[in-house]
């Protein structure tokens, strides 16, 4: 359809060697969801889940079953923090996240590129496609999508208020 179409052509065209920096650049900026220490009472299985969390991690970063990792790490996170499942400031991510399952990460450097070459399989070529820009674009699309959320959820609780009397005006 016209709609999909257009929105299909927003994606960027990316290299898979951008996709392969951005898959090192999202697994740091993971890092902080998991590294706060667990607290002292926390049973020994949390601690079991935060480690396998960073194996996941780990996995993902450096391309090694990078789809397979990044769900693993989705899931053993949703395992060791159940309570902060229902924050917006954690769903919204882990929601951004589980789209970005369906994104080709093995392609670019990684570990799996790397396994086919010296096996004489056929890797992935070097050539720009809107596949690998998908990986850049979905989590600009959710923060838009989170804001747009926010500002309706606004306007239908205050309304007219919040837009002629209060931040809006100013």
């Amino acid at each position: 359809s016209e709609g999909r179409r257009w929105l299909a052509n927003r994606i960027p065209v990316a290299r898979p060697a951008t996709l392969g920096v951005f898959r090192v650049v999202l697994a740091f900026a993971l890092l902080p969801l998991i590294l706060p220490a667990l607290p002292p009472e926390a049973p020994p299985l949390a601690s079991t889940m935060r480690l396998a969390a960073l194996s996941f991690l780990g996995l993902f970063a450096v391309g090694a079953a990078a789809r397979l990792s990044l769900f693993g790490f989705i899931v053993t996170f949703a395992l060791v923090f159940p309570d902060q499942l229902g924050s917006q400031d954690v769903a919204l991510p882990l929601r951004t996240l589980l789209l970005l399952c369906f994104v080709p990460w093995d392609a670019g450097f990684s570990v799996d590129q790397e396994v086919r070459r010296l096996a004489g399989w056929r890797t992935t070529p070097d050539v720009p496609s809107r596949r690998y820009g998908l990986g850049l674009w979905l989590p600009v699309m959710m923060v838009g999508v989170a804001y747009a959320a926010a500002a309706f959820a606004k306007v239908d609780q205050s309304g007219m208020k919040w837009i002629t009397g209060a931040a809006a005006r100013y």
